[in-house]
C-alpha cells in the first residue's frame, strides 16, 4: 500500500461550508469543520438544527444510528469482498479498476430475476440493498498524510506519516440521505502510531475517519471534489440534495415542505420495490402448476423496519 501524504495549500482549499456569499438563511444552518479533537469520530460539521433534520429529533436526544439487519449483513459482505480483492491483488478495488466510487447493487428487475432462481426461493431481501460510496482516497493519492493533532509533537510533520488502522464496524458505514433512497459511505481509519516501547518515537495515537475535514484537505483537490455527501455527527445528506435545498428555499419551500417531499420520494421508492416484488410473485404462480398447498412468500418489509428496508428521511 503506497504511503499517503500531502503538502496542504490553505489558500486554495476548497471549503466545506455550504454558508452562501450575501448569507442567506435557510433552515439548515451551513456545516463547518469542526476542532479535531477525537479519535476517529470528527465529522464534517456540529450543526444542531440539520441534525435534527437528518436525524428526526433534537440533537440532543439520543440517536439509534446502528445498522441492522440485512442491511448491515450486506454492507459486511461488501467489505469483506472489498478487503479480499486488496489483499489479493495488493492494488486497487475493482470498482475503482472500473473507473467508479461506487459499488451498486443490481436493478430490481434483475435482483427480482436472480432471487427466482435461488434455492432459498423467491424474497424480496435483494430490493432492500442500498448504493455504498467507497471511499479509499489513500489509494488513489500516494503523498503522505500528517496527523492533524496540534497537540501532537509530529503535527503536521511528513517524518511521522499516519498508518492504516482498519476498517470501520461501529456503524461499519455511514448513512447518507439521497434524493429518493439513501446510500452509505464506507470508509477506513488511519492512526498516528503510538509506540509503547520507543515512546519518544511514537504519535499521539489518535485515529480519524478518512472523510474527516482534517485529513481530506490534506488529499488531492480532484480527489476531494469526488466526495459525495456533506456529513454531521450522526446523519449525512447528499450534495446534489443539498444544492437542490438551497434552490428550493429560494423559492419559499420550508422545512416541513422539504420534509413531505422527502417522504413522498423515499416512502414512494420503497413502494415501486414492493411493487416490483409482487409482480414478480404474480409471474411466477402464474407460470407454476398448481398444488395442494399454496406456495407461502416473504411479505416485503415495512419502509421503517430497521432489520429489513430500513428506510429513513428527514422529518
Amino acid at each position: 500500500m503506497p504511503d499517503a501524504s500531502i503538502q496542504q495549500d490553505q489558500s486554495s482549499n476548497p471549503s466545506n461550508s455550504l454558508q452562501t456569499e450575501d448569507n442567506q438563511t435557510f433552515p439548515f444552518p451551513f456545516l463547518e469543520p469542526d476542532p479535531v479533537d477525537s479519535d476517529s469520530e470528527s465529522e464534517f460539521g456540529d450543526s444542531d438544527d440539520l441534525e435534527d433534520l437528518l436525524n428526526g429529533h433534537p440533537s440532543d436526544e439520543p440517536s439509534d444510528d446502528k445498522i441492522h439487519g440485512i442491511i448491515h449483513a450486506y454492507l459486511v459482505g461488501v467489505k469483506n469482498q472489498v478487503a479480499s480483492a486488496i489483499q489479493v491483488t495488493g492494488g486497487l478495488p475493482s470498482c475503482y479498476k472500473n473507473g467508479q466510487f461506487w459499488i451498486h447493487p443490481s436493478h430490481p428487475y434483475f435482483a427480482m430475476c436472480k432471487a427466482e432462481n435461488t434455492t432459498d426461493g423467491l424474497n424480496p431481501t435483494s430490493l432492500y440493498h442500498p448504493s455504498v460510496f467507497l471511499w479509499l482516497p489513500h489509494l488513489l493519492d500516494t503523498r503522505v498524510i500528517t496527523c492533524p493533532n496540534p497537540g501532537c509533537k509530529w503535527y503536521s510533520n511528513q517524518f511521522h506519516p499516519m498508518t492504516i488502522k482498519g476498517w470501520n464496524d461501529d456503524p461499519i458505514a455511514r448513512r447518507v440521505v439521497g434524493l429518493d433512497q439513501n446510500y452509505y459511505i464506507m470508509t477506513m481509519q488511519i492512526q498516528c502510531r503510538a509506540r509503547h516501547d520507543q515512546p519518544e518515537l511514537g504519535g499521539c495515537g489518535k485515529s480519524y475517519n478518512l472523510y474527516d475535514p482534517a485529513v481530506l484537505q490534506q488529499f488531492d483537490f480532484q480527489l476531494i471534489a469526488a466526495f459525495p455527501a456533506f456529513l454531521t455527527h450522526r446523519s449525512g445528506i447528499d450534495k446534489t440534495l443539498m444544492t437542490l435545498v438551497r434552490a428550493g428555499m429560494s423559492h419559499r419551500v420550508s422545512a416541513n415542505g422539504w420534509s413531505a417531499i422527502f417522504c413522498e420520494l423515499h416512502v414512494r421508492e420503497h413502494d415501486l420495490r414492493e411493487l416490483q416484488y409482487l409482480q414478480t410473485i404474480q409471474m411466477q404462480i402464474k407460470h407454476t402448476p398448481n398444488h395442494n398447498e399454496p406456495k407461502v412468500y416473504l411479505p416485503f418489509s415495512e419502509f421503517n423496519d430497521k432489520g429489513g428496508y430500513s428506510g429513513f428521511y428527514p422529518s
